[in-house]
Order: structure tokens, then C-alpha cells, then sequence
């Protein structure tokens, strides 16, 4: 993990808990930061697992392709009940050559000599080593995209609803006021039945980022293993800006993605090029030992021999193989390229979600500051009795808005600062 991105997560680990006039201290427990969280998803994500497994499948298969072209070595042990036993001479001179009971041993040492198509297996193979390597790196990154976005919904929603229960309890205090003023014979039923609405409306809004909230402690606990404890500390965007565009374009044409691809690409051009190498005559070479109680025809009980061979072979199926071979090859190119737009755009979108989330960040900045300003305006015209209840409530209600819109483009950009960076390949 780099050190822009450590410090990236530690400025959202804790990010938009509360805000403003609703940051009463809570005894709960600070929520764990992002790092945590990507730590736990690296050791349970089931995603991640099964590309770990995949690497060692291919590092057994390289090993696999490795032993084709080692020397091996086979030993065979026979035993023969014969009816008859068969002797050449007699006496002192006697021979068995079938004896009534025969055993016999063989070993016998192959050795590969020429082979040029295994050895662009084993090329072939060590390339997909190294690609489900990569792909592993590139599962995790995407498991982190998602981990990263379930932890800014679970924040941003836990401070839109301080926000809203902040609201609800001043609702709450002016549904209390109408209705004293009702008594007074100062308001009206009408105001009254509008400051209740006004109160079921926040109360159905604080249940809707309860049930977001829900959800996003789930997923995360899903993917993490670690359970999100209730609230994090106050923090906010700066709203700086990212450097340029091309420069983390640039970082794209290296994330793991595209280096699998790569890998892959190459992978398959190696395999057709082994299948084109097939044409070529293999030559190997086999020492044998044998032993026996069977003196047999040689009249030796054990004898070696040593062979040399050369094999060529030309039929339809090798011809389709090779064809089939360079389509892959050129598939795998294909999708090489595929990955590297992919990136690329990836990148591309998270910067300008940046950009936006810092010009959005700055307008509700200015959004909830008026409304506020209005609202307290609001207030002092609704006790000195120059404005009606249903002023209050409206402003009362664009202040809470603008500071939901503010809370929400703050998380959003955090999570594309976020992502930004996952895109680029830093983790």
C-alpha cells in the first residue's frame, strides 16, 4: 500500500460521523477505519481465496511442464508361474532358460535429448504463473472497490441520520410550539397537522438511512469478516485537487488487470509457437537394465541395453491444433486490450467523479451555510410572530436538506477519492 494511500485512508477512516450542530458525543465505539477493513476482506473474501488457489494450481502445472523434460526413472518387478521349466544342458553345464518360477527386474532411465515444443510449454506455463499472480492482485483491488463502497454508504448515511434526528428533534420542539400556541388561540389546527407531517417525514427519513446503514454493516461484514462497530470520528474533505488526469492515466496501462492480461497474451502466443515446434522431430534417448533367474536367450541372468530415438509426426489433428492455437493467440491480444481500456476508463470516470464531488462539495458548502442563515432567520421571525409556522418548516426543511446534500457529496467524494486510486493500482 503506498503512502498517498495510507494517508488517504486515514483522512476518510473516520469521515462524516456528524456535522455541525449534530455532533453530540457518543459512548459508542469509533468505527474501524478502511484499512481494517481491506485487511479483513484480503483473508476471508471467498473471491480472493479462489484466485489464491488458482496460483497454485498454475505453480503446480509449471512444475507439471518442468518434469516433461526431466530425466525419469521406472522400475518394474515381475513374477512368472510357469508349468514347465525349460534348461539348456546338463549337469554342471545346465542352463535355465524358463525356469519353473521366474523373476525378473527391470530400470529403465529416459532421457529427454530434443524437445523444443515442451520447452515452449514450460515458457507458456510460467507465464500463466505469473498471470493468475496479477489476476490475484486485480481481485483484490476490486474487492477493495467494493469493501470501499460499502463503507461510505455505512458513513454517510449513519451521518445523514445525526443529521435528520437533529432536525427531528427541532420539529419535535416546533410541533410543541404549535400546539402551545394553538392552545393560545394563536395557531391553528392547519399549523399544528403541518408540524406533525413535518415530524413523520424526518422520522420516515432517519428509517431510510437506518435501513441503509443495515445493509452496508452486513456487506461489510460479509466481505470483511469484521463486524462495523457505530460511529466514526468527525472528518471532512478538504476538497483539494488530484493531480492530472493523464498522469493517473498513465498508472493505468500497469495495474494488475492489465499486467494479467499481458501474461496471459504472451502466455498463449508461447503456446502457439509450441504447437508450431510440434512439427519438429523430438529425440530422446532410454538406458535399460534388466535382471532375471531366467538366463534366457542371451545366456546372461543381466544384461543393459541403450536406445536412442527419433519421432516425427504429421497428421490432421496437430494441423488444427496449431490453427487453433493463433486464433487464441489472437484472442488473448484482443483481451489485452480490452483490459487496458478498461483501466484506463476506470481511472478516467474516478478522476471526473473527483472533480465533480469537489465542485458539488463546494456549492452545498454554500447551500447549507444560506439555509442555515435562513433558518435562523426563520426562528426569530416565528417568535416575534411576523412569519408563519409553515415558514419555519420550510426553512427548517431546506436546512436539513442542503446538510443531507452536503453530508452526501462529501462521502461521495470521498469513496472517488477512494476509487481513483484502487483504479491506478495503489493498494
Amino acid at each position: 500500500m503506498t503512502q498517498s494511500h495510507v494517508d488517504l485512508l486515514r483522512r476518510y477512516s473516520g469521515f462524516l460521523a456528524a456535522a455541525g450542530i449534530f455532533l453530540a458525543a457518543s459512548p459508542a465505539r469509533a468505527l474501524q477505519p478502511l484499512s481494517d477493513f481491506f485487511a479483513g476482506a484480503r483473508k476471508v473474501s471467498p473471491e480472493i481465496r479462489q484466485a489464491a488457489l488458482v496460483g497454485l494450481q498454475r505453480e503446480a502445472e509449471t512444475l507439471s511442464a518442468y518434469g516433461q523434460l526431466m530425466p525419469s526413472l521406472g522400475v518394474t518387478g515381475t513374477y512368472t508361474l510357469n508349468q514347465y521349466e525349460a534348461a539348456i544342458g546338463t549337469g554342471a553345464d545346465k542352463t535355465v532358460v524358463q525356469p519353473r518360477h521366474g523373476l525378473s527386474a527391470s530400470a529403465q532411465l529416459s532421457i529427454p535429448l530434443v524437445d523444443l515444443a515442451s520447452w515452449r510449454r514450460v515458457g507458456a506455463s510460467k507465464l500463466l504463473q505469473t498471470a493468475a499472480q496479477e489476476s490475484l492482485k486485480a481481485t483484490e483491488l476490486e474487492v477493495e472497490r467494493q469493501v470501499a463502497q460499502f463503507y461510505f454508504q455505512l458513513v454517510g448515511s449513519q451521518a445523514i441520520r445525526q443529521s435528520h434526528q437533529a432536525s427531528l428533534a427541532f420539529a419535535e420542539q416546533s410541533a410543541e410550539t404549535a400546539r402551545a400556541k394553538r392552545d393560545e388561540g394563536t395557531a391553528t389546527d392547519l399549523d399544528v397537522a403541518r408540524s406533525e407531517v413535518e415530524t413523520e417525514t424526518l422520522k420516515r427519513a432517519i428509517s431510510d438511512q437506518e435501513l441503509a446503514m443495515a445493509l452496508a454493516r452486513r456487506a461489510l461484514s460479509s466481505i470483511t469478516g469484521i463486524d462495523p462497530t457505530d460511529d466514526a470520528p468527525v472528518q471532512t474533505d478538504d476538497l483539494h485537487e488530484e493531480a492530472s488526469l493523464g498522469s493517473w492515466e498513465a498508472k493505468a496501462d500497469d495495474v494488475a488487470s492489465v499486467r494479467s492480461a499481458r501474461a496471459q497474451r504472451e502466455a498463449s502466443e508461447w503456446q502457439a509457437s509450441a504447437a508450431r515446434w510440434s512439427l519438429v522431430p523430438t529425440v530422446g534417448a532410454t538406458a535399460t537394465e534388466q535382471a532375471s533367474n531366467a538366463a534366457g536367450f542371451v545366456g546372461q541372468n543381466a544384461y543393459f541395453t541403450g536406445v536412442v530415438t527419433a519421432s516425427w509426426r504429421l497428421d490432421v489433428p496437430t494441423l488444427a491444433r496449431i490453427r487453433g492455437q493463433d486464433v487464441a493467440a489472437g484472442s488473448a491480444r484482443v483481451q489485452e486490450e480490452k483490459a487496458r481500456t478498461t483501466a484506463r476508463d476506470a481511472v478516467h470516470e474516478a478522476w471526473q467523479r473527483v472533480r465533480s464531488g469537489i465542485v458539488a462539495g463546494k456549492a452545498t458548502r454554500a447551500q447549507a451555510a444560506a439555509a442555515k442563515i435562513a433558518l435562523d432567520a426563520a426562528r426569530e421571525r416565528y417568535a416575534a410572530g411576523s412569519s408563519t409556522q409553515l415558514d419555519l418548516i420550510q426553512a427548517q426543511r431546506d436546512w436539513s436538506s442542503s446538510e443531507a446534500a452536503r453530508i452526501q457529496a462529501d462521502a461521495n467524494l470521498g469513496l472517488a477519492r477512494i476509487q481513483l486510486r484502487l483504479a491506478a493500482g495503489e493498494a
